[in-house]
């Protein structure tokens, strides 16, 4: 079973691939294969340059902000989905299940098959075993104890090769996963103090706009977050601090992450 599903997921690579190959030319192909499978032969050394001097190189593989938003577009996605189904699936649905463990169902498999699907590379690893780490955690209704889960990942990742503690691919990846993930919970008690304070009226049906702008305020947030709590590293081991980045960030790495992954991967 394990050889059946790599064997589909690679054949699932290659034809990405080589329809990508046929129909891209750089340096929208490199930026395609390296954005959407993490293949970073084909990116052209200027344009990693360019990247580099703004401040945004890391948008060019799959890094852990990366599968962290993907990951929250599709949990988010999935518990919104609930709404738009019929009232007797929906009734059937949730005498078995929360919208909360629907939707990590629904993110566990999705997260888990692009793992694969990007080369499962360390880094992505990483990021996916916080992320699986984060989802049990939900499931079993611990979703404050947010410390104890990236502790639990942090041991996971370390045991197999405690060197692995000292390398910048693993702190970037900690650190940006502990970043959304932090926002996020930060974000949620601060609505259910929110709505505990005006229990006594009736909460407001939001509208398609007031929920977008709450969804990109969501995404800036997490941007930013990531991107202080990732500077002293980038200062200490890189030696430079990519101030540029703290601007062009806030509207590159929502933008690939909840719009080009997803349309990359569709297309």
């Amino acid at each position: 079973t394990r050889e059946h599903i790599l064997g589909v997921v690679d054949r699932w690579r290659q034809t990405i691939h080589h329809a990508a190959v046929s129909s891209l030319t750089n340096p929208a192909l490199g930026l395609f294969l390296g954005m959407v499978l993490g293949e970073q032969s084909y990116i052209e050394q200027d344009i990693r340059d360019a990247f580099m001097a703004s401040g945004t190189v890391h948008i060019l593989s799959i890094s852990g902000s990366h599968l962290g938003l993907l990951a929250l577009l599709i949990f988010a996605g999935a518990r919104w989905s609930l709404r738009l189904l019929p009232a007797f699936w929906l009734e059937w649905l949730s005498l078995r299940l929360t919208a909360t463990r629907f939707a990590v169902l629904i993110t566990l498999p999705a997260v888990s098959f692009y793992t694969l699907l990007a080369g499962a590379e360390m880094a992505t690893v990483r990021s996916w075993i916080m992320i699986v780490v984060c989802c049990v955690g939900i499931w079993l209704g611990r979703e404050r104890n947010l410390v104890t889960a990236l502790a639990v990942a942090a041991l996971l990742m370390v045991l197999p090769n405690p060197e692995a503690i000292h390398e910048i691919s693993f702190q970037l990846s900690y650190l940006s996963v502990a970043a959304i993930g932090l926002v996020v919970l930060v974000r949620k008690e601060k609505q259910a103090n929110l709505s505990g304070l005006d229990a006594a009226l009736p909460p407001p049906q939001p509208t398609w706009l007031a929920s977008l702008k709450h969804k990109l305020s969501l995404a800036w947030l997490i941007t930013l977050a990531v991107s202080l709590t990732t500077i002293p590293l980038v200062a200490h081991d890189f030696h430079q601090i990519p101030w540029l980045g703290l601007l062009t960030n806030m509207v590159i790495v929502p933008l690939v992450g909840m719009l080009m992954i997803p349309v990359g991967l569709l297309s």
